[in-house]
């Protein structure tokens, strides 16, 4: 009996031990892995703008926000929302103009990766049969969320299907 055949049992053990683990497979990137789901508010959101070509916009101080909001209002005399620019900034996001009605631009969520912000836009047309207003559209939304000091960046999502 050599002086290593009392360990055989044990590196065995741990041979079987260490091979046997269990590995979980995420299939998630780095970036996903560390994003944290950011809270933010709906504005306003409707089918019917005076910006009528598709944009993403990021406000960050009172007067870009309310000339924004008179060019998007026009002569329509609605209310501005107040938000508190020191701590928030108000993201909008314009589908462009659309051959009727149906067509609902959204926000799947947000997600913040240190400095930087991800948009998740989504973006829905009406099905075939469903009835629509003949009108042309403009559909768009503003949101509110904390001011990130980092980049905005909007990703476009899958186009959401009719509940009908």
């Amino acid at each position: 009996m050599n002086k290593y055949d009392n360990l055989k049992p044990l590196l065995y053990f741990l041979f079987v031990l260490l091979t046997s683990c269990a590995t979980t497979n995420t299939d998630l990137s780095d970036d996903q892995l560390y994003t944290v789901n950011v809270k933010f508010n709906i504005v306003a959101q409707g089918q019917y703008s005076n910006i009528s070509l598709p944009r993403q916009l990021v406000i960050t101080n009172q007067s870009d926000w309310q000339r924004l909001w008179q060019i998007h209002g026009g002569n329509q005399k609605q209310q501005l929302p107040q938000i508190n620019f020191d701590d928030n900034m108000v993201i909008a996001i314009f589908a462009g103009q659309q051959p009727s009605g149906g067509y609902v631009v959204g926000i799947n969520g947000l997600k913040r990766l240190d400095e930087n912000l991800t948009v998740l836009v989504t973006f829905r047309e009406p099905q075939p049969g469903e009835q629509v207003s003949l009108a042309l559209t403009q559909p768009y939304i503003f949101i509110s969320t904390a001011k990130v000091d980092g980049n905005v960046r909007f990703v476009a999502g899958a186009s959401l299907k009719s509940d009908r």
